[in-house]
């Protein structure tokens, strides 16, 4: 007979029930019965609540439509359904495709009998009052906790736990001398109970004070975060802060020292990050930037440099300000505690203007989709260069993902582990079509002085942003660029058209590179800087030495 086994496992019984487990008993189960297994189905932690959820069982019911297969093999009936309705009418209708269910754990269960569609029926009434009576004992549980000051689900940002505090200095971390002074220094009862994470809850302050001067948005603030190191942390894990992240952080009233359950707030047992009345000045600075977002035009408030510029000196992200009536970039280094010589205010135009010279000074030679193609051809292999990375990651999670079906890893650990593995992939360099990127990027260089020069401030954003990685700047003057990888190939191209008209200098805004690969002024006193990570410089210069 043809078999097909179906295995399931919710997050709360990840321990008992793995899937190497499952399979295995329905296998010996199959062999004793002379059965042949042809398909293995399988939906992991996903609840038995419902079968809209899961792909594996309705691909299990296409099959047996089709006629795929003779028996049905699960390990225990709740790995099934816990539904009365979904499971009598899923086993009718497997019953009308002549398709038997076996349960290898409960097989005193003929469900092709009245006696045993009977104690079926009693079975599946049990497992469905089993989890609606834990969904509410949960409930109760989690509200009675919320009463007495406990808090529900992930702590926020700067709160951890004595536990986890415990762990990392287990772990031998390189902070866990200060770990342990300070967990010695904090009373708990506890080691579940909420404490401050003492890194992390300066970042918290540090958001506070920048948000009630009245000038910073999310987006600053979160850029001032990861400036200094901070990442989030509970359900987002350790990524980079945004605007998403902040707003949250920023309206949490749990800071003030409040917890919730279902919309009511209640007094919380753990430590306020800030005084109550703080965070109700802060909901009002919020309110107040809101309104004034509604009402205040802004048209004269675009910064095409914004997200691109940064100071040469600290390395701080500059930001737009808007002051007597004319736009100005300006550096935030000493709000955020960094020393930093470099004028903190200055006018945008002057350097914007500064960027349209140096961009219109780039000059493609004839034939420049020719030469483009050519260098696409001397580095064909180059379309993924973090493959190895990438491989070495992806096998990375999917030995962490083993490991936690088979129940060698808990929960918590499995999401650590996924979460570091997820924020190296995402530092990774995408792979891409080198022709296309390069053709692209010419394209848009050769006709760059005309747009520009039409472009309003918007639309100049889109193409600082489209063209350029970082702009640096240092004494109110851009000092050096970082091209994105395909505009510095075609800078390059740029540079050796410049070196063919002139006394062997390339002219203003062309490429730079000595012999060495290292960044030189050319004469318009812009560095043109090879993308971080890319060695391209002497790579395409060999490419374009032996073109001739």
């Amino acid at each position: 007979m043809r078999a097909v086994i179906y295995w399931r496992y919710s997050k709360r019984e990840q321990s008992t029930y793995s899937e190497a487990a499952q399979i295995r008993a329905c296998k010996a189960h199959a062999e004793r019965n002379g059965m042949v297994v042809v398909k293995v189905y399988g939906d992991p932690g996903i609840s038995a609540k419902a079968i809209k959820k899961r792909k594996s069982f309705k691909a299990m019911l296409r099959d047996a439509r089709a006629g795929s297969f003779d028996v049905l093999l699960v390990h225990k009936l709740d790995r099934f359904s816990r539904s009365l309705v979904d499971t009598f009418m899923t086993l009718g209708e497997l019953y009308d495709h002549n398709v038997t269910v076996t349960s290898v754990t409960e097989s005193q269960f003929d469900f092709t009998t009245p006696n045993g569609r009977m104690f079926l029926a009693i079975a599946i009434l049990l497992a469905q009052w089993y989890i609606e009576n834990l969904a509410q004992e949960t409930r109760k549980g989690k509200e009675e906790r919320a009463r007495q000051g406990g808090w529900n689900g992930a702590l926020p940002f700067g709160y951890t736990t004595p536990k986890k505090i415990m762990q990392q200095i287990e772990e031998d971390e390189p902070k866990a001398e200060e770990l342990q002074a300070y967990l010695e220094s904090v009373s708990y009862e506890r080691e579940i109970d909420a404490i401050f994470e003492p890194f992390e809850i300066q970042g918290y302050r540090l958001a506070v004070e920048l948000y009630e001067t009245g000038q910073y948005s999310d987006t600053d603030i979160a850029n001032a975060l990861n400036d200094q190191g901070y990442r989030t942390s509970g359900h987002w894990g350790a990524n980079p802060f945004s605007k998403d992240t902040i707003s949250p952080i920023l309206k949490n009233r749990f800071y003030a020292g409040f917890v919730q359950y279902k919309g009511e707030w209640m007094d919380g047992k753990h430590q306020a990050a800030i005084p109550l009345e703080r965070w109700e000045k802060l909901q009002a600075i919020r309110q107040k930037r809101t309104y004034k977002r509604r009402t205040t035009k802004s048209t004269d408030r675009v910064y095409p440099f914004r997200k691109v510029a940064r100071c040469r000196e600290c390395g701080t992200l500059l930001r737009g300000h808007y002051a007597r009536g004319r736009r100005h970039y300006r550096d935030p280094a000493h709000d955020y505690g960094k020393d930093c010589g470099q004028k903190t205010t200055f006018r945008a135009k002057p350097v914007e203007d500064q960027l349209g010279a140096f961009l219109a000074d780039l000059v493609l030679p004839e034939g420049w989709r020719e030469r483009i193609m050519e260098l696409v051809k001397a580095t064909a292999g180059d379309t993924d260069p973090d493959r190895a990375e990438r491989a070495r990651l992806e096998g990375q999670l999917e030995r962490a993902k083993r490991l936690f079906i088979l129940g060698d890893l808990d929960e918590p650990a499995y999401k650590v582990e996924r979460n570091r593995i997820m924020v190296a992939l995402s530092k990774l360099r995408l792979p891409s079509d080198p022709a296309i990127d390069l053709i692209k990027a010419a394209e848009l260089l050769s006709n760059l002085k005309e747009v520009w020069s039409l472009a309003n401030d918007g639309e100049r954003a889109r193409i600082v942003g489209t063209i350029f990685e970082t702009i640096w700047i240092e004494e109110s003057k851009i000092v050096s660029v970082e091209p994105k990888p395909a505009f510095y190939r075609v800078m390059m191209v740029c540079h050796e058209e410049g070196k063919a008209d002139g006394e062997g200098d390339p002219p203003d805004g062309g490429c730079m590179s000595d012999g060495n690969d290292r960044p030189v002024a050319p004469a318009g006193d812009i560095q043109i800087i090879p993308p971080k990570g890319r060695h391209l410089g002497g790579l395409f210069r060999h490419a374009l030495q032996e073109q001739g």
